[in-house]
């Protein structure tokens, strides 16, 4: 999956994510990670305020994507795998970096 693919979608998320939208932030993972990790998904939005894209690199049939988010004195950084799902690119493996 190449970079154009995916990023629009890793910034949104990334958005999502510093924006308070879990909803939109859970809707971007796979179906099986979606109750596992909506929990650390809204903990994580409570605590940030931005969020950067740092890298988007083509795997095969996925995509590697690094974001930065950042809080008041906090800062976290998730390393993310993106692959087409039903039609979009979804998180199917995500953990910190």
């Amino acid at each position: 999956m190449d970079e154009q693919t995916v990023r629009p979608y890793a910034e949104a998320h990334a958005a999502a994510i510093a924006g308070e939208d879990v909803d939109h932030a859970v809707a971007d993972l796979d179906e099986p990670l979606r109750a596992p990790m909506a929990s650390a998904i809204a903990q994580l939005s409570s605590v940030t305020t931005s969020a950067d894209v740092v890298s988007v690199e083509p795997a095969d049939d996925a995509a590697v994507v690094v974001i930065r988010y950042r809080g008041t004195g906090t800062e976290t950084t998730i390393r993310s795998v993106w692959k087409q799902v039903g039609g979009r690119p979804l998180i199917v493996e995500a953990a910190p970096a």
